[in-house]
């Protein structure tokens, strides 16, 4: 058996006032490594804005929230 790390991504979208924005599509891709650029996946928000990514690879990822300027952040 191949021993895989696998990371989460957990959280609540609100805007700048802190009002809940649900129904919304947020784009995860990999940022570094060897999957770097390609595929994205995708989780949409519930009525009160919280989303989910599950078995991720760990490293650095850009999120994209309905077409606006990606987020970089890492995973561990």
């Amino acid at each position: 058996l191949e021993k895989r790390t696998i990371a989460r991504l957990r959280g609540r979208l609100v805007d700048g006032s802190g009002a809940e924005l649900g129904g919304r599509t947020l784009w995860l891709q990999q940022a570094s490594g060897p999957e770097s650029g390609r595929a994205f996946v995708s989780a949409r928000t519930d009525d009160t804005g919280n989303f989910r990514f599950e078995e991720l690879t760990p490293g650095a990822h850009e999120l994209y929230i309905g077409g606006l300027r990606p987020t970089e952040m890492t995973l561990v």
